[in-house]
């Protein structure tokens, strides 16, 4: 009876866990516990836990239909802008950082804090292109 049962079992996993196939030998690890060893054009199966991180790495399903690994809830990010008018962006938000003067906002050497600017553009600014801009915006209030 245990036979029977087992085997009715791993055809019902058969069915619901599909066969991946991938084009190199390749042992991934999941962060969920999982480890699945691919072996160069033979089918794996693949817990329906890792179907979107074995599509990812390359993986394809030896029958059905391809995993979206992209989110389609998940908006795309906007672009963040180059040269001039990035340059006018960050330039704007020194000011309005230096009108509202709320605590953060500065650094303890009197920079503007690296996450309030990305909070407010919406984007990312390095530490040197922050550097260079403010004293630009500086010189430009002094004179």
């Amino acid at each position: 009876m245990k036979r029977a049962s087992a085997r009715f079992f791993f055809t019902f996993l058969e069915t619901i866990m599909p066969d991946y196939v991938l084009n190199r030998t390749y042992t991934h690890r999941s962060t969920l516990g999982h480890i699945v060893n691919f072996v160069k054009g033979m089918p794996t199966w693949v817990p329906p836990a890792l179907e979107k991180e074995v599509t990812a790495l390359g993986a394809e399903p030896v029958d059905g239909p391809k995993q979206d690994v992209l989110d389609p809830d998940k908006p795309a990010l906007p672009l963040a802008p180059s040269g001039q008018e990035r340059a006018a962006q960050v330039l704007a938000v020194f000011a309005q950082l230096e009108a509202r003067n709320e605590r953060g906002d500065f650094t303890g050497s009197g920079r503007p804090n690296l996450s309030i600017l990305k909070e407010l553009l919406g984007y990312e600014v390095i530490g040197k292109e922050r550097d260079e801009l403010w004293e630009e915006y500086l010189k430009a209030k002094a004179g």
